[in-house]
């Protein structure tokens, strides 16, 4: 598997824990079935949305119907066999207030683009308060 990380700080909205043991778990399986050498690719950036992350595996999509990706999508509690993870992903990702795209790319594979909503520490916002408090009592 090759990461290719934001530059930079990044916050999203979402659960987590279970979004990063959904996301564990499901690129374990992609990794699994990928073709020898040629695991998936995993890229995060910055969108007007929030973050997005992006995973591109070759193997994966070898011989995978349009159809069942069409069922994951839809209904991902009842993802057909050997979707189960994928499932678990999207619903994890909707209950976290984002949104799943799956993409074919004609004999490459498949491209899962997840998207959270962006978020603001509350740390910096917590002492940029209490610095705007500070002055304002002088």
């Amino acid at each position: 598997m090759r990461l290719e990380p934001i530059r930079g700080a990044t916050h999203a909205l979402g659960r987590r824990g279970e979004l990063a043991q959904v996301l564990e778990a499901f690129l374990t399986d992609v990794a699994s079935r990928g073709l020898p050498g040629h695991g998936p690719v995993v890229s995060v950036r910055e969108a007007p949305q929030g973050v997005q992350l992006s995973i591109l595996d070759v193997g994966f999509g070898l011989g995978l119907p349009e159809s069942a990706l069409q069922r994951v999508l839809t209904a991902p509690g009842a993802a057909p066999a050997g979707l189960e993870p994928l499932g678990r992903l999207i619903l994890a990702v909707e209950d976290s207030h984002g949104q799943a795209e799956l993409k074919t790319n004609d004999g490459w594979g498949i491209t899962l683009t997840v998207t959270l909503l962006g978020a603001h520490p509350r740390v910096g916002a917590a002492v940029h308060e209490g610095a705007s408090r500070r002055r304002s009592r002088t």
